[in-house]
């Protein structure tokens, strides 16, 4: 009688994330596998995937226990929110909170006077992290660098131990990046590290320091961003083809090319080819590539961190007048850390930071149409998911509908637009150009800006009726 072969084990996040189209690519599960039976790797949808290593999966379920999106969706996710976690890392005070920016010391905007040409803003994050070095706070910034002669990225985490390094790697890559070597790098050398991650990759992070210590005590300082979403590869692809440049041609590609003549948002991309021809393309030519939801991962519709909540500092672009008029471009910063107050009070003091304080107000309207997606927009999200039998993660914001149905049908138009745009990259990406992929996306795109056109025109009637009403 032939013997009965047990199926190899699955991990978990793979099972329970991956395949419900919910990972970040963030790479945490991996290095924190006891039996290392994970590794990342591309995906076929343009985000980094954890995959079946060579060694066989226990079951345990650490890779959840670390896992940004799995909070509710099996026993071993039974994981705290950012709230929670939050009151781990702040024993302050003084501490405030916002509903839509999590604690925090104090607000600003402002940049640094020596960084902010070489920042996608105005520089103030390389100037913490440069100090923190030249301090002797840390021992080197793991940030999100270029790579030359790289076939598989554009942009991986390197160990900046000088501020030159840190220079050069200053700037928001919009592309997808992982943890994986940076924890496993940390969990096996001694030092002090800083750190600069999207808000899903920080949760992950604190959520693998809850599980081993040993990394609390060497990730030291972490930075985070105000996020949008994450772009898939194929955004960068797209990007390069509509610059005039092949997509498997592109080198050194820059997101955020500042016109210091302009406005903030008037800025372009760049890259070269393989023959060293730069390609450059001004991004207003390309219309809304945030609002629409191109090229995001699908987890992203399911998160509520919109400002990197559990970070020292939280940093962003000022899209608030006067800030939005000067094409040089000025930083958001949040404070959320007392280390981080003292760093920055010292520049202010020495005149290497110019920066005025803002309420929270101010940070929320800044960030408006970012709150309403991640808020509102994620309240239906949950209701349809809820509504389509799908399991989605346990968020801090309840299912609801809108009372507005325009709003409603956005959020719908956005998901299949997202979906969309995909699907239409990977029809035009053996081709050269973007005429296949304009062609698939014109009218669901059309239709997305058309009636946001009209709930915004919609929005300022109401407005200004109020105002009406209540002068009389």
């Amino acid at each position: 009688m032939a013997q009965t072969v047990n199926p190899r084990p699955i991990p978990k996040v793979i099972s329970e994330i991956v395949s419900r189209d919910l990972c970040i690519g963030c790479g945490a599960c991996a290095p924190v596998c006891p039996s290392k039976a994970l590794r990342m790797a591309w995906s076929a949808n343009g985000l980094y995937q954890p995959q079946p290593a060579e060694n066989a999966c226990a079951g345990c379920g650490a890779c959840l226990r670390v896992c940004p999106f799995a909070s509710g969706l099996s026993s071993e996710a039974d994981l705290p929110d950012e709230d929670v976690l939050a009151e781990d890392l702040t024993s302050i005070p003084s501490s405030r909170h916002d509903t839509n920016l999590g604690h925090y010391l104090s607000l600003h905007a402002g940049y640094a006077t020596a960084f902010r040409e070489f920042g996608s803003s105005g520089g103030t994050a390389t100037w913490a992290l440069s100090r923190l070095l030249e301090a002797g706070d840390v021992d080197a910034v793991f940030a999100l660098a270029a790579v030359e002669n790289r076939q598989d990225t554009h942009f991986d985490y390197l160990a900046c131990r000088s501020a030159d390094e840190v220079r050069a790697a200053a700037r928001t890559r919009y592309y997808p990046s992982k943890l994986d070597q940076v924890i496993e790098f940390a969990l096996n050398n001694e030092g002090r590290y800083a750190l600069v991650a999207l808000p899903c990759a920080i949760k992950a992070l604190r959520l693998a320091q809850r599980m081993h210590p040993v990394l609390r005590e060497r990730i030291v300082f972490v930075v985070g961003v105000f996020c949008g979403g994450l772009k898939t590869r194929y955004y960068t692809e797209y990007l390069a083809a509509a610059a005039g440049c092949r997509h498997e041609q592109v080198f050194s590609p820059e997101y955020r090319i500042k016109n210091p003549g302009s406005a903030a948002d008037d800025y372009a991309f760049g890259c070269r080819d393989a023959n060293g021809t730069p390609h450059t393309i001004r991004m207003r030519v390309l219309g809304d590539m945030w609002g629409t939801g191109l090229f995001k991962a699908n987890a992203c519709d399911y998160c509520d961190d919109l400002s990197s909540e559990l970070a020292d500092i939280s940093v962003g672009d000022a899209w608030i007048p006067p800030y939005t008029a000067d094409g040089m471009g000025t930083s958001i910063v949040a404070i959320r850390s007392a280390k981080a107050a003292a760093l920055f009070d010292s520049g202010i003091r020495n005149g290497e930071l110019v920066l005025e304080p803002l309420s929270a107000e101010q940070v929320n309207t800044s960030q408006r149409g970012n709150i309403n997606h991640r808020r509102r927009g994620l309240a239906y999200r949950l209701l349809l998911a809820r509504r389509r039998g799908d399991r989605v993660p346990v968020k801090r914001v309840r299912s609801a509908r809108p009372l507005n149905p325009i709003f409603a049908l956005i959020q719908r138009l956005r998901m299949r637009v997202r979906r969309l745009s995909h699907e239409a990259w990977l029809a035009q990406r053996e081709r050269p150009g973007t005429d296949i992929y304009d062609c698939i996306m014109k009218k669901d795109l059309s239709r997305l800006h058309s009636i946001t056109r009209f709930s915004y025109r919609l929005g300022g009637l109401v407005h200004w009726l109020k105002s009406r009403l209540q002068a009389f």
